[in-house]
């Protein structure tokens, strides 16, 4: 579907959910897209954390915001006509989660570097601002603009490296 196309950019570039979103894995991830059940940034981690998994967490969490952003704008898609119903919207957009293992085992040390994470996270928090203003908005092209075009100012997000894990893990973008 190209309109889903469109949107997916719309969404990387600047464009119904609970508190937490549940990975396959079984973490929670809070709306930041890190683990809920995280140790906070100032407190001292018991065990040693793997930086290669930081990245791959990262993409994850990125994806699954992406995918939440999309969600967000189904109501105002299915309003418009762009859908028959909410439910095929939530259809078209859900990128199911048959990916996330796969995710987790694609080999991204040759972009882990602070810059990509950095990006990633705050790309991440962008994202979240926008889908909680999209849920939040009505569906008037002034009020979804303004939702999209909440920014963080973060540089672009790593395409790259979220490419790299869409492609290894066929991950439908386009349906």
């Amino acid at each position: 579907m190209a309109g889903f196309c469109g949107l997916l950019l719309m969404t990387f570039v600047g464009c119904a959910d609970a508190e937490h979103v549940v990975t396959d894995a079984g973490a929670k991830l809070d709306d930041a897209g890190t683990d809920a059940g995280a140790p906070k940034a100032d407190a001292e981690p018991s065990t040693p954390i793997d930086a290669s998994l930081d990245i791959q967490f990262l993409v994850i969490a990125t994806l699954l915001e992406m995918e939440r952003s999309l969600i967000a704008r189904c109501p105002c898609l299915t309003a418009a006509g762009e859908y028959d119903s909410a439910a095929e919207c939530l259809r078209a957009v859900n990128l199911g989660r048959n990916w996330i293992d796969c995710a987790n085992r694609v080999d991204l040390s040759a972009h882990d570097n602070n810059e990509t994470r950095e990006s990633l996270r705050c790309n991440i928090a962008e994202l979240s601002l926008r889908s909680e203003c999209l849920m939040g908005s009505s569906c008037a092209a002034d009020a979804i603009a303004m939702c999209m075009t909440q920014s963080l100012n973060c540089t672009g997000l790593p395409y790259e490296v979220i490419s790299n894990v869409v492609s290894e893990c066929m991950i439908t973008l386009s349906r």
